[in-house]
């Protein structure tokens, strides 16, 4: 099976968690880096990355063996 690379990223009062769970978790409310979330996700959707901003699909992705 080939090595999946996985990357993380979480405000600074999430981090603790978004690594002890290795889950993506999207804050819902709208921050003054909000215009860099939304570069991020653009980015992925222009070169097909697959990305989670839920626990639902984040654990699809990683249990996927196919990926």
């Amino acid at each position: 099976m080939p090595e999946k690379t996985i990357a993380l990223i979480a405000h600074d009062g999430k981090k603790a968690d978004i690594v002890a769970c290795a889950t993506f978790n999207r804050d819902k409310l709208i921050h003054p880096h909000d215009p860099d979330i939304q570069t991020l996700l653009r980015t992925c959707n222009v070169h097909n990355v697959l990305i989670a901003t839920n626990v639902a699909t984040a654990d699809l992705i990683i249990s996927d063996e196919t990926l």
